[in-house]
């Protein structure tokens, strides 16, 4: 594969790393839920924690979970901004092949064998014109 190619691959599956990347805060953030609602933590309120000076490590452990929260709704929100705006510029491209082919590929998450079986070609074509696709997208918005 190419450097067109590559990088063209690279940017569509940008929202399979947002992806990876809000699944490792939610095991964070769980992780730090099971610390924080032990018996002798789950009383403590938000109020509490903010008019004290000195907090203690339960209450850091519920700062740390909000803190993980909101950092959560802004990776969710920068995954939804990337798959609306992927899908709409693989829907664009000017080859209806090229686009279902890679609307499949990174929206779908289908295997070669998969997309070849829904496009009736060989897998050896979807593969080549994978290719193809990739350097078309490239062409069309990274150069």
């Amino acid at each position: 594969m190419d450097a067109k190619a590559e990088t063209a691959k690279r940017y569509l599956k940008q929202t399979e790393s947002i992806k990876k990347e809000r699944l490792n805060l939610l095991e964070r953030i769980e992780a730090t839920r099971a610390r924080a609602e032990t018996p002798e933590t789950s009383y403590i309120s938000l109020t509490k924690i903010k008019q004290s000076k000195k907090t203690d490590t339960s209450e850091s452990l519920i700062i740390l979970k909000q803190e993980l929260t909101e950092q959560l709704q802004e990776i969710k929100a920068r995954e939804c901004e990337s798959i609306v705006r992927i899908g709409n510029m693989i829907d664009m491209l000017k080859d209806c092949k090229h686009s279902r082919l890679l609307s499949l590929r990174y929206e779908s998450h289908k295997r070669f064998k998969e997309i070849a079986k829904i496009m009736e070609l060989s897998e050896s074509y979807i593969r080549n014109l994978h290719s193809e696709a990739l350097k078309a997208f490239y062409t069309q918005y990274l150069a």
